[in-house]
């Protein structure tokens, strides 16, 4: 392209034996021309990279083959906040830019905030009254951390519980709130999105419909918020994260990060002929020979190790 100055050769890479060393210095290469195409075109694309793109520690860049293709992630911040889920990517093609994209993008008033009001100590107190359980200071999942985050305008209330007034869904990452099970015992109830049934869809007002959307294709709206992840006392596994606007206090997503697997079996007992019980697949049925920590289960299912255990499954 114009201005291009970077020349690749194709089986450049090939005839030396440091291609660690050539990847380094073309990361860096790389990295500077993209970063001084955006500078140069931030008006046209109306983003103002100087200031929010190429931070220390945001760029991911993946060289494949032997550098003729070029891939790379910036991950956005303002004012040094990181935004979360807004980035810019590019990919060059030997030695040239071929494509851009920005996610999740809009512009964030220069007058936008980056003072919190909530210390992150007042964060945590926020969580902690919303799920009534308190929690172990100075002990956390992930450190306290301040960041942006973009809402889609005319954002619905993710209930209408009174209790859950002030708990809003958010475009892209967050999109409605999770409360976990610490005990079967002293359950925190699951509340997230309503789905409308049919009779409810057939009978809703188009005016209301009208009115619930009006306010597309206005961008996104931006809140300060602190991201906090609590230990709270008879917590087991549960990796509990939270987000709390720094200003408001209002809660934005407050869920247990913690991906649970449930595995039932089910088996032929002789034959899978579908004649009798013998042959009929029979289900919740025990998994005899099965890797349960260090042993296996016998034909009943068992095994004699205590607390948790992993079981392995394969095929």
């Amino acid at each position: 392209g114009i201005g291009n100055n970077l020349l690749w050769s194709v089986g450049s890479m090939q005839d030396s034996d440091d291609i660690h060393g050539q990847h380094h210095d073309l990361e860096k290469i790389s990295q500077a021309a993209v970063r001084n195409w955006f500078d140069e075109n931030q008006s046209l694309l109306g983003i103002n990279s100087k200031n929010e793109l190429f931070s220390p520690g945001r760029t991911r860049t993946a060289i494949h083959g032997n550098g003729d293709m070029i891939q790379m992630s910036i991950r956005r911040t303002f004012k040094g906040i990181p935004v979360v889920g807004s980035r810019a990517t590019a990919t060059i093609k030997m030695g040239n830019l071929i494509n851009i994209g920005l996610e999740s993008w809009g512009t964030i008033p220069d007058d936008f905030g980056i003072d919190p009001k909530l210390s992150e100590d007042d964060a945590f107190e926020v969580l902690s009254e919303f799920s009534g359980r308190d929690y172990v200071r100075g002990k956390e999942n992930c450190k306290p951390e301040l960041q942006i985050i973009a809402l889609a305008t005319g954002v619905e209330e993710v209930s209408t519980d009174s209790s859950l007034s002030s708990v809003s869904s958010v475009n892209g990452v967050f999109d409605g709130l999770k409360l976990t099970d610490f005990h079967e015992a002293d359950r925190l109830q699951l509340r997230g999105h309503r789905n409308l049934g049919k009779s409810e869809r057939a009978g809703s007002n188009h005016n209301d419909v009208d009115n619930k959307f009006e306010n597309i294709g206005d961008g996104y709206t931006y809140s300060l918020v602190w991201k906090i992840c609590p230990i709270f006392f008879g917590q087991a596994q549960e990796i509990m994260e939270g987000y709390v606007d720094a200003h408001t206090s209002k809660i934005y997503s407050f869920l247990d990060k913690v991906d649970y697997f449930n595995a039932k079996g089910s088996v032929y007992p002789i034959s899978n002929d579908g004649q009798g019980a013998d042959g009929t697949l029979q289900q919740d049925w025990p998994m005899p020979y099965m890797t349960v920590g260090s042993e296996l289960t016998t034909t009943g299912g068992n095994y004699n190790q205590a607390g948790n255990v992993t079981a392995k499954l394969s095929g």
